[in-house]
């Protein structure tokens, strides 16, 4: 190996363990997997802060639901943090009365909901993002169209190489959603429209999906007969000299 390219491939490395030691690092994982992991998803109001327990590293926030995705209907939830506002660890958030989320919360042992920095969480301003917008949408779709709980997020396929003859199309809709129901040996037994693009690229995208070797860790092949999942797809429209494209990840 050359050294000019060991030098790069150590400073890389140095960089990404200083960055990993002073700060919480979240690994990305996009719409479909917050949606199927979450146990309460909704779109809140923080009414009250409620000081942190003795040494506890979380804090309780009372909340009015704006919207409800997924889950129960709860009046307050756990936040990892400090209710005075203090970092004391770098993964600690605070949301002062009044701020508007887009909440994605699990379970902790005591059957509490509690979401911390790298649940997917978004602050909801007066000008969202595109990206925001979008996730909002889906919500709204999935909350119309789809049962929560119905599917999991178990199994995973990349789709990449098979997307690249659908470069250059032109789309209205900047997403598409799809459930997959599994049959033995993780072969898919079929492919549902919850919200798709138009027939003609809904058709290709669930050949695409049946034909993607999926992966999993059942012991049993006949594990996954029966099971379900969610699968999204992005639209993503040409900039520059780069052409459009349809994506599994929502950037």
């Amino acid at each position: 190996m050359p050294v000019k390219t060991l030098k790069i491939i150590l400073t890389t490395l140095y960089i990404i363990q200083s960055i990993a030691a002073s700060a919480t690092v979240c690994i990305p994982i996009e719409f479909i997997g917050k949606y199927e992991t979450s146990a309460f998803i909704a779109r809140v109001t923080i009414t009250s802060v409620v000081p942190n327990e003795k040494d506890r590293f979380y804090y309780k926030s009372d909340i009015s639901i704006r919207t409800l995705y997924k889950g129960p209907r709860i009046t307050s939830i756990l936040i990892e943090g400090s209710s005075d506002g203090k970092v004391r660890m770098t993964s600690d958030i605070f949301f002062p009365k009044n701020t508007e989320l887009l909440v994605y919360a699990r379970l902790n042992e005591d059957g509490q909901h509690i979401f911390g920095s790298c649940s997917g969480y978004q602050i909801l301003d007066k000008k969202p993002s595109h990206a925001t917008r979008r996730e909002l949408a889906m919500l709204d779709v999935l909350k119309k169209k789809h049962k929560p709980g119905s599917t999991i997020y178990r199994y995973s396929a990349e789709f990449g190489d098979q997307l690249k003859p659908l470069r250059g199309i032109s789309l209205s809709k900047s997403f598409a959603i799809y459930e997959i129901t599994f049959g033995s040996g993780r072969q898919i037994d079929s492919v549902r429209t919850v919200s798709g693009f138009t027939y003609e690229i809904d058709e290709k995208l669930k050949t695409i999906v049946k034909s993607a070797d999926w992966i999993g860790h059942d012991p049993d092949p006949g594990a996954s007969k029966g099971k379900k999942r969610l699968v999204a797809f992005y639209y993503y429209e040409a900039e520059k000299n780069e052409l459009s494209f349809i994506g599994e990840w929502d950037v």
